[in-house]
């Protein structure tokens, strides 16, 4: 198979033409204007050494080059080589708390979900071959993106993620892995990992079922509590701007802790491990290590085809011409020379 990588150099062709027809029309005005300024036959007495032949021919030598130096920037490719690229991963349900807890700000750079967010996009690195499905919860769990290789779309969700997102707040953690439990494919021989990253207030029942679950089915929940086990108020917002805590009915400030106790019940019962975060890419680390020994299969299978480039064909000669035509004198050759010196001796 033939073909051209870069083909809009061809148009260059035009180029070369124009100046062989110039070289040629040149050629034949200098032919002219010496027959008008002197006989032809006197031409070699008075101009002995100028050869109008050797003009044309290093004119000819630089459009040959400039030709195949054109030709070498298309890049002609002949025949092809096919390869197969193949993608093997786990299948990973980031479930992530979007509770207005979440926004308590006693974790750094701003607040608990702010810190997550930055957990999970440096993760997302580590998982390039592995699919990622996110499921945001509060009040009630929400599916945001099934198990996907898309993970460009997981980080726009998770970069949207925030409590105003979802209609009801609280904190229905059962419910929340019941859900990733279910949207994984029963069928499939895969690793399967729910990643878990919330403060582990849990305002609902059920979740040892869901763990009971998890476990039956191998899959493995690692846990990431967010915030600090002192505690921090919750701030309350209108619009942007903060206005203030939260507060019960009796009027005192509602602290929000991190329940590490809980998460380390969860990620224990299904072969899990738990982190506290505090050190982000020491974490990150661990985690994907993790997933990486665990059973992997064919995610994505991709066929390619290589054609083979032959510029260097046609770059040497042109790099040939280029230097005949450096070297290459506008006089005639000393043998030509001696020639005529012999006819001027011997008339």
């Amino acid at each position: 198979m033939f073909r051209f990588e870069n083909s809009q150099w061809l148009y260059a062709l035009l180029i070369p033409l124009f100046l062989l027809v110039l070289s040629y029309w040149h050629k034949k005005w200098q032919k002219n204007k010496s027959q008008q300024l002197s006989e032809l036959t006197l031409l070699p007495t008075l101009l002995p050494l100028w050869s109008i032949g050797r003009i044309f021919q290093k004119n000819l030598l630089f459009v040959f080059a400039l030709v195949l130096l054109i030709i070498a920037l298309a890049n002609p490719q002949f025949g092809k080589r096919s390869y197969s690229v193949q993608r093997q991963g786990v299948d990973v349900m980031i479930v992530l708390d979007v509770s207005n807890s979440m926004l308590a700000e006693d974790i750094t750079p701003t607040n608990r979900l702010q810190a997550a967010k930055i957990v999970l996009s440096d993760l997302i690195d580590k998982l390039a071959d592995d699919r990622l499905g996110i499921i945001l919860f509060a009040g009630k769990a929400y599916l945001q993106m099934p198990l996907s290789l898309d993970h460009a779309a997981a980080r726009m969700f998770l970069a949207n993620a925030k409590p105003d997102l979802l209609p009801s707040q609280g904190t229905a953690l059962a419910q929340a892995l019941n859900l990733a439990i279910s949207s994984f494919d029963d069928a499939s021989a895969t690793g399967k990992v729910i990643l878990l990253l919330t403060d582990g207030e849990d305002h609902e029942t059920g979740l040892n079922a869901a763990l009971d679950e998890a476990a039956q089915n191998g899959i493995v929940i690692h846990t990431i509590g967010v915030g600090s086990e002192g505690g921090s108020p919750v701030p309350e917002f209108f619009g942007q701007q903060k206005i203030g805590y939260k507060k019960d009915a009796s009027g005192e400030q509602v602290i929000s802790k991190v329940n590490n106790s809980l998460l380390k019940k969860i990620a224990s019962q299904t072969n899990g491990l738990f982190y506290s975060l505090n050190n982000n890419a020491a974490q990150v680390q661990k985690i994907s290590e993790k997933i990486a020994q665990m059973d992997k299969q064919l995610m994505e299978e991709r066929q390619y085809t290589n054609f083979e480039s032959r510029f260097g064909y046609f770059l040497l000669p042109a790099i040939l011409f280029l230097l005949w035509y450096l070297f290459l004198g506008n006089t005639k050759s000393e043998k030509q020379w001696r020639i005529f010196k012999e006819k001027q001796a011997n008339p």
